[in-house]
């Protein structure tokens, strides 16, 4: 019963978030982190779940964090074109710049436009 009212409250907490791709502040960042967390515990192949998990991560600055997340839903699903964009900033912030074009790589194949915007992101950074 215990893991239900859990999935409940972070499916709740989750629905209110804004959704991904929107500015967080700190505190929402930290708040989606530790619902996602749950999320993942409770459905660890959820490869939307890993993904938003690395947003709140990367909003937080936590950026090897981040890529850890991203990969883990890359694992699940490999063709999960916007992890493979988010994974290519977060390296990119890290200073992986080789890593990085690979993400555009892999992402061109699934999603060129998609890549071309990550692309042209990476150009100035």
């Amino acid at each position: 019963m215990r893991s239900v009212i859990t999935l409940l409250s972070a499916v709740f907490f989750i629905a209110i978030l804004p959704m991904p791709g929107d500015a967080l502040t700190p505190e929402e960042a930290f708040d989606a982190a530790v619902a996602y967390r749950e999320a993942v515990r409770i459905n660890p192949e959820d490869a939307s779940a890993w993904n938003n998990l690395g947003g709140a991560l990367y909003d937080l600055k936590r950026y090897n964090d981040a890529i850890d997340a991203y990969r883990h839903a890359l694992w699940i699903n490999p063709e999960f074109a916007e992890a493979w964009f988010n994974l290519g900033v977060a390296y990119a912030f890290v200073g992986n710049r080789t890593a990085a074009i690979n993400a555009v790589q892999e992402l061109r194949r699934l999603d060129p436009a998609m890549a071309d915007k990550l692309f042209n992101w990476l150009v100035p950074h």
